[in-house]
């Protein structure tokens, strides 16, 4: 069973082949439909085919890109709309900058008249969300009691440019970078790369990971200590890493006690390094868990953001403690190996 929960086919362009189309939906399976108007006119045809077919339903409401038709009657003729049997959401309503940033004001107001039509009806809302997550959020969280879905949401790097440009980060890009689990921010070239999976999903686990990344942008940006020392430890962590185990061994072999105590050295500055991600990694995850409650996410999603972040700590938690544990093994191994000497 499919249920298509935004299909505008009230629209002209279906004028052709609608009915065609809507009858042979059940057949590929798609058992429910749901219609949301745009403005007074929409709304009442999707009414119309919902009338028509048992399994297509409307949501009524004004988009925010019909600004100019909006009047002091609208509400009134969306409330007198919304009352028919068919009628099960308010939508599409919200908010777009994409199209509009000069009537901001006035998209607000549509909104906030038509969230509060919809609590007062007890249905859902069908949200329009273009450009404008952080106003969008932090509207519609004002009004705890609503339920419903968000449409047309660009995804984590549209939240991500929103939190940057929030924080005076204007001027870090960020690009899409292929391959799992690429997603870093880059403080030498001031650009926030997010994998592919991440850039364009809504997840929550997305999301988070969005934010994250862009808490180090903003960490880089106010010249955070730890993140200044964990960039210029990565030449040397680099090398430590590389050289230490070769050093520590042919010391061994060749039973040369400075040549083992370089490679011991060597691997310290790795380990140091992983010590020093520690605070980097959980302020950054700090700052996004602040900002996305504070702009994005209700309580719930915050919960969700916590976990997968918590989890993503962990790992570093756990290649911390593993290089510490590696490097008391190589200087047990060094101790052995001099008393057998």
């Amino acid at each position: 069973m499919y249920f298509d929960s935004h299909a505008h086919y009230d629209s002209r362009q279906f004028d052709s082949d609608r009915d065609g189309l809507l009858s042979a939906l059940p057949l590929q399976g798609v058992e429910c439909v749901i219609d949301p108007g745009c403005d007074g006119e929409t709304s009442r045809k999707a009414l119309e085919i919902a009338e028509k077919y048992d399994y297509v339903y409307a949501a009524v409401g004004w988009h925010p890109q019909e600004w100019e038709s909006w009047t002091a009657d609208s509400i009134g003729e969306i409330r007198a709309l919304a009352a028919h049997p068919k009628a099960v959401a308010i939508g599409e309503i919200g908010l777009d900058y994409y199209w509009d940033k000069e009537h901001k004001a006035l998209q607000e107001e549509m909104l906030r008249a038509q969230l509060e039509l919809a609590i007062e009806l007890d249905k859902p809302v069908v949200i329009h969300d273009r450009d404008a997550h952080a106003d969008c959020m932090a509207v519609t969280l004002e009004y705890p009691s609503l339920r419903g879905v968000y449409h047309c949401f660009s995804g984590s790097a549209q939240m991500a440019r929103q939190i940057l440009d929030g924080n005076g980060c204007e001027n870090v890009r960020i690009e899409r970078i292929s391959g799992k689990l690429t997603d870093h921010y880059d403080p030498e070239n001031g650009v926030l790369r997010l994998s592919s999976e991440v850039y364009s999903s809504s997840s929550i686990a997305a999301l988070g990971v969005a934010a994250h990344e862009a808490g180090h942008a903003i960490q880089d940006a106010q010249d955070y200590a730890p993140l200044r020392i964990r960039s210029t430890m990565v030449p040397i962590a680099n090398i430590g890493s590389g050289a230490s185990i070769p050093l520590f061994m042919l010391g061994l072999i060749l039973s040369w006690e400075p040549l083992v105590k370089i490679g011991i050295f060597c691997f310290a500055l790795a380990v140091l390094f992983y010590v020093v991600t520690l605070p980097v990694e959980f302020n950054a995850s700090g700052r996004a868990v602040k900002v996305l409650a504070a702009s994005y996410l209700p309580e719930d999603e915050v919960r969700g953001v916590k976990a997968v972040l918590s989890a993503a700590a962990l790992t570093y938690v756990a290649a911390a403690l593993q290089a510490v544990l590696q490097l008391l093994r190589l200087i047990l191994i060094s101790g052995n190996s001099r008393r057998r000497d």
